[in-house]
């Protein structure tokens, strides 16, 4: 899922990168309900989670794709939007965030607004990759100290802002190195991640997790 009012290729290369891997992958566009403009709030996360509802019902009918094991990943507003998802639906397994508002406490908010939905109702796997923009410490990030169900991980990169998490804004402009080394580890992270928890063909995430580049990362975090 993308940012707020993000292309479907907001993060081409990660989806290429999971394709690589074995994976059938999807992306839909970031839009309003009512109009062009995506605003941040109940009703723009509404919007957006509906849209993924409706692209995994559209590719249910795709060949070889198993219904039963679903990951999801959002940057930014996508990272609010795909949670809701996830927390509708029970065959999603894993969860990923890159930079995702679900880091904010107006998104807590958005999730505690809904009746039927609590914060620890999740179920799935939780991986969010956080940066500069929501500043997280560990004890303050709202949804990941509620989560009691989910096997869950907080990774902290140094030194990249939030437009650094979405491959469209470090492909055409020259970024410094460990934007590009951060990335890449990401985006590996991510692929370890789905395929313990999704395709259940890899090794303990937390094994792997644990061995992450402390030039790269400086917090990390396992529940």
């Amino acid at each position: 899922a993308p940012s707020q009012n993000g292309s479907a290729y907001d993060n081409a290369l990660l989806c290429e990168y999971i394709a690589s891997h074995g994976y059938i992958v999807a992306s839909v566009a970031s839009k309003g309900a009512y109009h062009h403009k995506m605003p941040f709030n109940s009703e723009g996360a509404e919007a957006q989670a509906r849209d993924l509802e409706f692209t995994a019902g559209v590719m249910y009918n795709f060949p070889n794709v198993n219904s039963e094991k679903i990951g999801v990943v959002g940057f930014s507003f996508g990272g609010l939007s795909n949670t809701i998802f996830a927390l509708r639906h029970a065959n999603v397994a894993a969860v990923v965030s890159f930079d995702g508002s679900i880091g904010s406490d107006l998104a807590y908010d958005i999730i505690a607004s809904y009746p039927y939905m609590k914060s620890n109702d999740l179920r799935s796997a939780f991986l969010h990759f956080g940066g500069n923009k929501f500043k997280l410490k560990l004890g303050s990030f709202k949804f990941y100290d509620d989560l009691t169900f989910s096997d869950a991980y907080v990774m902290t990169l140094k030194g990249l802002n939030h437009l650094q998490f979405s491959s469209f804004n470090i492909m055409f402009r020259a970024q410094p190195e460990y934007v590009y080394a951060g990335y890449t580890a990401m985006c590996e992270f991510t692929v370890s991640f789905l395929g313990h928890y999704v395709k259940k063909d890899t090794p303990s995430f937390e094994q792997v997790a644990a061995g992450y580049q402390r030039d790269i990362f400086s917090q990390y975090d396992h529940k």
